[in-house]
């Protein structure tokens, strides 16, 4: 059986319009990488895109010579809010509320949308301390309902495109009864 055209290009219209996120590694999107004297340090935030409310961050460390994961380090995360210079909210980043065991994350609820300070502060057990600053952009909050409009959607794609192929066999099969072509 040979499939339409015009069914593809449904499937793949509908399937852009309403794909409800694309493919992440487990702590997001960088946001921020840098270059410590002995590391190199990669941020990742979450969700995509960030949004008012609960946002995790995770950090990455690797030695910057071979670049293989290093543990051990003490990181902390503040976020300075808009407008401020001293940070409103903070939190360290541990090892147990990462997703991946390579990394360290924080968890923070963010009160309001704007562009954000964050200030990472990273501290090895017997070493140098190393600190850095980056924006992160956090959007408005999103109406639950579009976060549910994909799963919403979803079967109405499958009853419709039922429904138009009943319509078109019915009348194909309608067309040939009466004689007609």
């Amino acid at each position: 059986m040979r499939i339409p055209v015009w069914q593809i290009v449904v499937v793949a219209a509908v399937w852009f319009t309403f794909d409800p996120g694309g493919l992440l590694a487990d702590g997001g999107r960088v946001c921020w990488s840098g270059v410590s004297s002995a590391y190199r340090l990669t941020v990742f935030a979450e969700p995509v895109p960030l949004r008012q409310g609960r946002i995790d961050l995770s950090l990455f460390v690797q030695d910057f010579e071979e670049l293989t994961h290093v543990s051990g380090v003490k990181a902390t995360f503040a976020l300075i809010p808009p407008g401020s210079a001293t940070p409103l909210l903070e939190a360290e980043a541990t090892r147990s509320n990462a997703t991946n065991p390579l990394f360290q994350a924080a968890s923070l609820i963010v009160p309001f949308s704007g562009r954000w300070q964050v200030k990472l502060l990273v501290a090895e057990p017997e070493g140098p301390f190393y600190s850095a600053i980056f924006p992160l952009e956090v959007a408005p909050a999103q109406d639950p309902v579009w976060k549910m409009a994909f799963w919403i959607a979803l079967p109405v794609v499958p009853i419709s495109w039922f429904v138009i192929r009943q319509l078109v066999h019915s009348r194909d099969a309608h067309r040939s009864k009466n004689g007609r072509s």
